[in-house]
Protein backbone atom coordinates (compact mmCIF):
# COMPACT_ATOMS: atom_id res chain seq x y z
CA UNK A 1 0.00 0.00 0.00
CA UNK A 2 1.42 3.38 -1.04
CA UNK A 3 1.99 6.03 1.58
CA UNK A 4 0.18 9.32 1.04
CA UNK A 5 2.31 12.40 1.51
CA UNK A 6 0.76 15.71 2.44
CA UNK A 7 1.51 18.62 0.16
CA UNK A 8 4.09 21.13 1.33
CA UNK A 9 2.99 24.72 0.84
CA UNK A 10 5.11 27.84 0.60
CA UNK A 11 3.68 31.33 0.95
CA UNK A 12 4.52 34.74 -0.42
CA UNK A 13 3.09 37.99 0.98
CA UNK A 14 2.91 40.71 -1.68
CA UNK A 15 0.97 43.87 -2.50
CA UNK A 16 -2.04 43.82 -4.79
CA UNK A 17 -0.03 45.73 -7.37
CA UNK A 18 2.57 42.93 -7.50
CA UNK A 19 -0.20 40.34 -7.68
CA UNK A 20 -1.67 42.05 -10.73
CA UNK A 21 1.81 42.21 -12.26
CA UNK A 22 2.10 38.45 -11.77
CA UNK A 23 -1.14 37.81 -13.69
CA UNK A 24 -0.69 40.42 -16.39
CA UNK A 25 2.95 39.60 -17.18
CA UNK A 26 2.83 35.94 -16.10
CA UNK A 27 6.17 35.94 -14.34
CA UNK A 28 7.80 35.77 -10.93
CA UNK A 29 10.51 38.36 -10.44
CA UNK A 30 13.88 37.57 -8.86
CA UNK A 31 15.98 40.52 -7.66
CA UNK A 32 19.60 41.02 -6.73
CA UNK A 33 20.23 40.44 -3.00
CA UNK A 34 21.64 43.97 -2.78
CA UNK A 35 17.98 45.09 -2.95
CA UNK A 36 17.09 43.23 0.26
CA UNK A 37 16.41 45.49 3.24
CA UNK A 38 18.30 43.80 6.10
CA UNK A 39 21.88 45.22 6.20
CA UNK A 40 23.16 41.73 7.09
CA UNK A 41 21.74 40.25 3.90
CA UNK A 42 24.43 39.41 1.35
CA UNK A 43 26.94 40.31 4.04
CA UNK A 44 30.06 39.07 2.23
CA UNK A 45 29.54 41.38 -0.74
CA UNK A 46 29.72 44.39 1.59
CA UNK A 47 33.35 43.72 2.54
CA UNK A 48 35.77 46.33 1.15
CA UNK A 49 39.23 45.45 -0.16
CA UNK A 50 41.57 48.44 -0.22
CA UNK A 51 44.43 48.25 -2.72
CA UNK A 52 46.75 50.55 -4.65
CA UNK A 53 44.02 51.09 -7.25
CA UNK A 54 41.38 52.04 -4.69
CA UNK A 55 38.53 50.09 -3.09
CA UNK A 56 37.14 46.88 -4.58
CA UNK A 57 34.47 44.35 -3.67
CA UNK A 58 33.74 40.69 -4.35
CA UNK A 59 31.87 41.17 -7.63
CA UNK A 60 30.61 37.59 -7.88
CA UNK A 61 27.47 38.42 -5.91
CA UNK A 62 26.50 41.19 -8.34
CA UNK A 63 25.30 38.57 -10.79
CA UNK A 64 23.09 36.55 -8.46
CA UNK A 65 19.29 36.76 -8.10
CA UNK A 66 16.85 35.65 -5.43
CA UNK A 67 13.19 35.36 -4.49
CA UNK A 68 11.85 34.65 -1.01
CA UNK A 69 8.95 32.61 0.32
CA UNK A 70 7.91 31.50 3.80
CA UNK A 71 6.65 28.38 5.54
CA UNK A 72 4.84 30.54 8.11
CA UNK A 73 1.12 30.51 7.37
CA UNK A 74 0.02 33.88 8.73
CA UNK A 75 0.71 36.40 11.47
CA UNK A 76 0.27 40.07 12.17
CA UNK A 77 4.04 40.47 11.82
CA UNK A 78 4.00 39.07 8.28
CA UNK A 79 1.15 41.29 7.10
CA UNK A 80 2.73 44.39 8.62
CA UNK A 81 6.20 43.62 7.28
CA UNK A 82 5.27 42.92 3.67
CA UNK A 83 1.97 44.73 3.13
CA UNK A 84 2.01 47.59 5.66
CA UNK A 85 -0.73 49.57 3.90
CA UNK A 86 -3.36 46.86 4.20
CA UNK A 87 -3.42 46.19 0.45
CA UNK A 88 -1.76 42.80 0.28
CA UNK A 89 -2.38 39.15 -0.38
CA UNK A 90 -0.79 35.90 0.69
CA UNK A 91 -0.27 33.51 -2.20
CA UNK A 92 0.07 29.80 -1.45
CA UNK A 93 2.23 27.69 -3.74
CA UNK A 94 2.70 23.95 -3.74
CA UNK A 95 6.43 23.61 -3.14
CA UNK A 96 7.08 20.82 -5.64
CA UNK A 97 5.23 22.57 -8.46
CA UNK A 98 6.99 25.86 -7.71
CA UNK A 99 10.46 24.29 -7.80
CA UNK A 100 9.68 22.40 -11.01
CA UNK A 101 8.52 25.62 -12.65
CA UNK A 102 11.90 27.24 -11.95
CA UNK A 103 13.86 24.15 -12.98
CA UNK A 104 12.01 23.91 -16.31
CA UNK A 105 12.14 27.61 -17.12
CA UNK A 106 14.38 29.14 -19.79
CA UNK A 107 17.19 29.39 -17.23
CA UNK A 108 19.67 26.65 -16.35
CA UNK A 109 18.22 24.30 -13.74
CA UNK A 110 21.65 23.49 -12.28
CA UNK A 111 22.22 27.13 -11.37
CA UNK A 112 19.21 27.30 -9.05
CA UNK A 113 19.53 26.64 -5.33
CA UNK A 114 16.38 25.87 -3.30
CA UNK A 115 16.89 25.99 0.45
CA UNK A 116 15.54 27.04 3.81
CA UNK A 117 17.26 29.98 5.48
CA UNK A 118 19.53 29.25 8.45
CA UNK A 119 19.07 31.67 11.34
CA UNK A 120 22.21 32.65 13.18
CA UNK A 121 23.30 34.69 16.16
CA UNK A 122 24.71 38.16 15.51
CA UNK A 123 28.11 36.94 16.74
CA UNK A 124 28.09 34.11 14.19
CA UNK A 125 27.49 36.53 11.33
CA UNK A 126 30.19 38.88 12.54
CA UNK A 127 32.67 36.00 12.75
CA UNK A 128 32.26 35.58 8.98
CA UNK A 129 33.70 39.07 8.59
CA UNK A 130 36.66 38.30 10.84
CA UNK A 131 38.01 35.44 8.74
CA UNK A 132 40.31 37.59 6.59
CA UNK A 133 42.09 34.62 5.05
CA UNK A 134 38.89 33.17 3.66
CA UNK A 135 37.63 36.56 2.48
CA UNK A 136 40.88 37.22 0.60
CA UNK A 137 40.57 33.80 -1.03
CA UNK A 138 37.04 34.60 -2.18
CA UNK A 139 38.23 37.95 -3.52
CA UNK A 140 41.07 36.46 -5.54
CA UNK A 141 39.16 33.36 -6.70
CA UNK A 142 35.41 33.82 -6.19
CA UNK A 143 33.28 30.69 -6.52
CA UNK A 144 29.73 29.46 -6.16
CA UNK A 145 30.51 28.64 -2.51
CA UNK A 146 29.54 32.24 -1.85
CA UNK A 147 25.90 31.39 -2.57
CA UNK A 148 25.57 29.71 0.83
CA UNK A 149 25.93 33.08 2.55
CA UNK A 150 22.63 34.12 0.99
CA UNK A 151 20.90 31.52 3.18
CA UNK A 152 22.10 33.06 6.46
CA UNK A 153 19.95 35.50 8.38
CA UNK A 154 19.78 36.99 11.87
CA UNK A 155 17.84 35.19 14.60
CA UNK A 156 15.54 38.19 14.94
CA UNK A 157 13.87 37.06 11.70
CA UNK A 158 13.36 33.45 12.72
CA UNK A 159 9.57 33.90 12.79
CA UNK A 160 9.64 34.26 8.98
CA UNK A 161 10.63 30.59 8.41
CA UNK A 162 12.03 31.72 5.09
CA UNK A 163 12.63 29.61 2.01
CA UNK A 164 14.76 31.08 -0.76
CA UNK A 165 15.35 30.39 -4.42
CA UNK A 166 18.68 31.71 -5.69
CA UNK A 167 19.90 31.82 -9.28
CA UNK A 168 23.63 32.08 -9.96
CA UNK A 169 24.04 33.78 -13.36
CA UNK A 170 27.83 34.04 -13.23
CA UNK A 171 28.46 31.32 -15.79
CA UNK A 172 25.75 32.49 -18.21
CA UNK A 173 26.86 34.20 -21.38
CA UNK A 174 24.02 36.66 -20.96
CA UNK A 175 23.82 40.06 -19.34
CA UNK A 176 20.76 40.50 -17.14
CA UNK A 177 19.26 43.65 -15.63
CA UNK A 178 18.58 44.22 -11.94
CA UNK A 179 15.75 41.68 -12.11
CA UNK A 180 15.34 38.20 -13.54
CA UNK A 181 11.84 37.35 -14.82
CA UNK A 182 10.87 33.69 -14.61
CA UNK A 183 7.87 32.88 -16.87
CA UNK A 184 5.04 31.12 -15.01
CA UNK A 185 1.42 30.13 -15.50
CA UNK A 186 -0.25 31.46 -12.31
CA UNK A 187 -3.19 29.07 -12.65
CA UNK A 188 -0.87 26.06 -12.47
CA UNK A 189 1.33 27.05 -9.53
CA UNK A 190 -1.04 28.95 -7.23
CA UNK A 191 -2.78 26.80 -4.61
CA UNK A 192 -4.82 29.57 -3.01
CA UNK A 193 -4.94 33.30 -2.25
CA UNK A 194 -5.69 34.93 1.09
CA UNK A 195 -6.69 38.60 1.14
CA UNK A 196 -5.35 41.10 3.66
CA UNK A 197 -7.53 41.20 6.79
CA UNK A 198 -7.46 45.03 6.68
CA UNK A 199 -8.58 45.28 3.05
CA UNK A 200 -11.93 47.12 2.58
CA UNK A 201 -14.88 44.91 1.61
CA UNK A 202 -15.29 46.64 -1.76
CA UNK A 203 -11.63 45.99 -2.66
CA UNK A 204 -11.96 42.34 -1.62
CA UNK A 205 -14.93 41.86 -3.92
CA UNK A 206 -13.24 43.63 -6.85
CA UNK A 207 -10.01 41.66 -6.45
CA UNK A 208 -11.89 38.36 -6.17
CA UNK A 209 -13.72 39.10 -9.43
CA UNK A 210 -10.40 39.94 -11.11
CA UNK A 211 -8.83 36.66 -9.97
CA UNK A 212 -11.82 34.57 -11.02
CA UNK A 213 -11.67 36.19 -14.47
CA UNK A 214 -8.06 35.01 -14.60
CA UNK A 215 -9.10 31.40 -13.96
CA UNK A 216 -8.44 31.17 -10.21
CA UNK A 217 -11.03 29.02 -8.43
CA UNK A 218 -13.18 31.35 -6.34
CA UNK A 219 -13.31 28.80 -3.51
CA UNK A 220 -9.54 29.14 -3.05
CA UNK A 221 -9.78 32.92 -2.55
CA UNK A 222 -10.54 33.80 1.08
CA UNK A 223 -10.20 36.80 3.30
CA UNK A 224 -7.98 36.49 6.35
CA UNK A 225 -9.98 36.22 9.58
CA UNK A 226 -7.08 37.49 11.70
CA UNK A 227 -9.01 40.56 12.92
CA UNK A 228 -12.52 39.23 12.38
CA UNK A 229 -13.42 38.25 15.92
CA UNK A 230 -14.69 41.01 18.16
CA UNK A 231 -15.16 41.18 21.92
CA UNK A 232 -18.88 41.41 22.58
CA UNK A 233 -19.07 40.63 26.30
CA UNK A 234 -21.32 42.93 28.31
CA UNK A 235 -21.42 43.06 32.11
CA UNK A 236 -24.71 44.28 33.53
CA UNK A 237 -24.29 46.70 36.41
CA UNK A 238 -26.57 46.29 39.43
Amino acid sequence: MKKSFSRVLLYRFITVQKLIDLFENRHLVMVKPSKWIDPFENIISKVKFRGKDGISYIEYMDNVYGICFTKAKESNLMWDAYTPNGNGVRIAFEKEKLINTFKHSKYRAAQFTFKLVEYKQYSQLISQLEDNERLLRYFSAPSNELIRYLFHKRNEYRYEEEFRIIYDANIDNTEYNDVLSVPVDPTKIIDGIRLDPRMPDSDCKALTKYLVRHKIDGETIVRSQLYKKKIRKVIRLK
